[in-house]
């Protein structure tokens, strides 16, 4: 809750206008709802009307509140500092299955992750959860809306990206022939009224109304608009016009054909192609270089905002809830980086992404939207994973260098076009109004030549490029929320598992399982080749210090534990690097296809089996303890390993940072494989750092143990010497009970881990004094998670080369 004396002087009615920063979005909404409480929803316009006040909320760089309100022509500010407590967060439900003591870090049970009596630092987000996932309502075989989003809240999850068919995607509003329609008409009042009847907003009403508010759940909602880019097959009859290749479908009603439209810039538009009149490329494809479909998906874009709006405020008279709260943001397409290119007859050279074009689309729907629903963040197109160069020919698109390029471009056209103002607004939108935030989609199956620092390098380049004061959008949030390991294998990999384990710990493929469970149909080879299933994963090594050299030992790492520790470790690293959401693709995914067997839930393997038998997989324990223990911690950072040098990453340097990273580079050392992360500065009773400690489980070209000497630190120098204690987290389950579920219910399960202990001295500490603890790290180990009341610092690393 606000302090009272911060909004003493705010009048009754007010309209809200939240600027996106680098706080959560659980704590940014819960800001808002507060000023939503306080105003009073008077006469429903508390967002909107043109006798409305204002109230401005931004974030310094302290994490400081700023409150500037208007009133009567008069102004009001107050300056909060984070030490006045400008809002009280709500403690989140414990992910857990069985009850803990609030503000407790020890589990109370074997296996059980410890409750928090604190808010997040950070949001954790799921991607693709299957909610509505089918026309019929009464199919359940991933659970019905409100199961999944019980399941989810369990997790730990705040934000639910891709939310199943929720999603306000052209083909879902405008179907074509094939699927019993006409597509988009030419009257555009028709346009609007059937994107308002359209059954993704119907889905996302019932959601709203009949499972977040009826259910009391808390979950926010990032849902794209449109198209979902590199997702959709290539449009037909078309490929290319001579000038654009790759394009995304959309099926357009032959009225269109010799039409043109009076644009909102006051310009009248053409339908047809430069006077070719490509007509099979025009009627089949969203072709974002024409302004006369922009203006059609800007009217879309208008009446998706309406609509939205007048939910706000239908919900805010009959429920008194306002529906901002289950909004993390609308994303306006994604992965548009490799789809409508220009082709190497158009730019003399290779396919080209055309980010102008993206950019105006847009610009044209983001500023639409802002125009009905402001309370609405907007968010930039995500970024798909990148390819190396040798292995994306002859789509640079595809490569760092050209969908970093992409993304830039994207910005600064559109900040181009915030300062022309090409649709004279009296009070035009900022770039902070129509840019909330970028996810960057990082999958990187193929162990062999992705090492997990290039995380941090895509991070960090992508922060700069958007704080850029002159061509960024300072302030926007920057996401991982897509990104995932699956446990799909080969054939051969099968006998990975061990013969009667209570549950399938190695490779969920090849023949029928000791659970039942029949396999993944086979994947064939481009998927292989494509890098999708761990096959390489490295063996797991056990490591003991002899002397000056390690004695080791090897096992095959199954497919599930790989999973579980590339989720500890990417969500770790996109933390450290600034994320402000991190997450997973996907909670539980389908049986067959790209993406099966990257679920935290265990996948049917059949459309008609029951959610009871989709038991949680080793990745849902990681994924729930990572929020649970980690996720008040509000500081991050990679701890220097000694010997390691890492390149700069700078204007100058951000095209060729991974060529730099990428093995064999002689000067990639074993310290690079090494991570030492600390997170500080945390909300609640959790003790006052945590450091997670691993090596790198995706690259193995250096080396393959190592022996870590962390050394204490004193707040008084009078007492360098103090004795500190160091708590040591386990992290690998060992073993888990499942108890049986209800048809169309999940299985309750619950893991088990060694319990917490302290951790022993290393011999150098003085006698009597813990100053010094020594580890050992040995590759795809699950990471090791150490608490202490004061920081650390590595004194030394030792490794093992390969």
């Amino acid at each position: 809750m606000l302090r009272a004396h911060t909004i003493a002087e705010l009048p009754p009615a007010c309209r809200v206008r939240l600027t996106p920063r680098r706080f959560s979005l659980s704590a940014r909404r819960r800001a808002m709802r507060t000023l939503s409480d306080l105003a009073g929803a008077v006469s429903g316009r508390l967002f909107n009307g043109d006798d409305t006040r204002a109230v401005v909320f931004t974030s310094c760089e302290d994490r400081a509140l700023a409150v500037l309100a208007t009133a009567g022509g008069g102004t009001w500010s107050q300056a909060v500092s984070p030490q006045s407590a400008a809002w009280t967060p709500e403690a989140p439900t414990p992910a857990t299955l069985v009850p803990v003591e609030p503000g407790s870090f020890e589990p109370k049970d074997p296996g059980t992750p410890a409750g928090l009596s604190s808010t997040r630092g950070f949001d954790l987000a799921v991607s693709t959860a299957k909610l509505f996932h089918s026309e019929d309502r009464a199919e359940t075989s991933f659970g019905d809306a409100r199961h999944i989003a019980r399941d989810l809240q369990q997790l730990g999850c705040t934000v639910a990206w891709h939310p199943g068919r929720m999603q306000i995607l052209l083909n879902a509003m405008f179907p074509g022939p094939d699927d019993g329609g006409a597509g988009i008409p030419l009257d555009l009042d028709a346009v609007a009224t059937q994107v308002q009847s359209s059954a993704p907003l119907a889905w996302l009403r019932s959601f709203i109304t009949d499972v977040l508010i009826a259910e009391g759940i808390d979950l926010e909602l990032l849902i794209t608009f449109l198209t979902l880019g590199g997702g959709e097959d290539s449009a037909g009859p078309a490929d290319e016009t001579g000038q654009h290749a790759q394009p995304l479908p959309a099926v357009w009603s032959d009225d269109h054909v010799g039409q043109t439209v009076v644009a909102d810039d006051g310009v009248t538009y053409a339908f047809n192609s430069d006077g070719d009149l490509n007509t099979a490329w025009d009627v089949a494809t969203i072709d974002p270089s024409r302004n006369y479909k922009l203006h059609y998906y800007r009217v879309m874009a208008r009446a998706v905002g309406a609509w939205l709006e007048s939910l706000r405020v239908e919900l805010l008279g009959s429920h008194g809830v306002d529906i901002s709260r289950y909004f993390a943001g609308i994303e306006l397409g994604n992965e548009l980086t490799d789809r409508h290119c220009r082709t190497p007859e158009a730019t003399g050279d290779d396919y080209e992404g055309d980010a102008e074009s993206w950019a105006d689309f847009y610009y044209w729907c983001a500023s639409a939207i802002w125009e009905q629903a402001e309370w609405v963040p907007l968010w930039l197109p995500a970024v798909a994973s990148y390819t190396l160069e040798e292995k994306a020919p002859p789509r640079p698109t595809m490569t760092w260098p050209g969908r970093f390029s992409f993304i830039g471009r994207v910005v600064k056209r559109v900040g181009d076009a915030v300062a022309a103002n090409p649709f004279g607004y009296n009070d035009p939108p900022t770039v902070q109004d129509l840019i909330a935030g970028l996810d960057n989609h990082y999958y990187h199956h193929k162990a062999d030549y992705q090492p997990l620092s290039w995380i941090i390098a895509d991070l960090l380049s992508l922060r700069r490029m958007l704080d850029d004061e002159k061509r960024g959008a300072p302030g926007a949030l920057l996401s991982v929320q897509e990104g995932g390991v699956n446990v799909v294998c080969e054939t051969g990999d099968a006998g990975r598992t061990p013969d009667g384990a209570e549950y399938d710990w190695g490779c969920e493929s090849g023949g029928v399982r000791t659970d039942g469970i029949p396999s993944y149909p086979e994947f064939d080879a481009p998927e292989l080749e494509r890098g999708l299933l761990p096959t390489n994963r490295p063996d797991r090594v056990s490591c003991v210090r002899l002397g000056d050299r390690f004695v080791t030992a090897t096992q095959p790492t199954g497919a599930n534990d790989y999973q579980a520790i590339a989720l500890w470790c990417r969500l770790a690293a996109a933390r450290c690097a600034g994320a402000d959401i991190v997450g997973w693709h996907t909670p539980m995914s389908m049986p067959s296809g790209t993406f099966a067997g990257m679920g935290l839930r265990r996948d049917q393997h059949a459309t008609d089996n029951d959610p009871s038998v989709a038991y949680q997989r080793p990745a849902y324990d990681a994924y729930q303890p990572f929020g649970t223990l980690l996720g008040s911690y509000r500081s991050c950072r990679r701890l220097d390993v000694p010997g390691a040098e890492f390149p700069g990453v700078d204007d100058a340097t951000v095209a060729d940072v991974h060529k730099v990273w990428q093995p064999p580079e002689a000067w990639y050392t074993a310290p690079h494989d090494v991570w030492v992360i600390e997170f500080s500065d945390p909300v609640g009773g959790a003790p006052a750092f945590a450091y997670l400690l691993f090596m790198d489980p995706d690259h193995t070209s250096a080396g393959i143990c190592c022996e870590l000497t962390l050394t204490g630190t004193s707040l008084s120098s009078r007492s360098s010497s103090a004795s500190l204690s160091v708590t040591e987290y386990f992290l690998q389950p060992t073993d888990m009970v499942t108890g049986a579920a209800d048809a169309g219910g999940y299985p309750l399960t619950l893991w088990f881990h060694a319990a917490s202990a302290l951790l022993p001295p290393s011999p150098s500490s003085p006698v009597g004094w813990a100053t010094a603890w020594t580890l050992t790290l040995g590759q795809s180990q699950y990471p090791r998670l150490l608490t202490c009341p004061r920081p650390l610092s590595i004194a030394s690393v030792a490794a093992e080369p390969r």
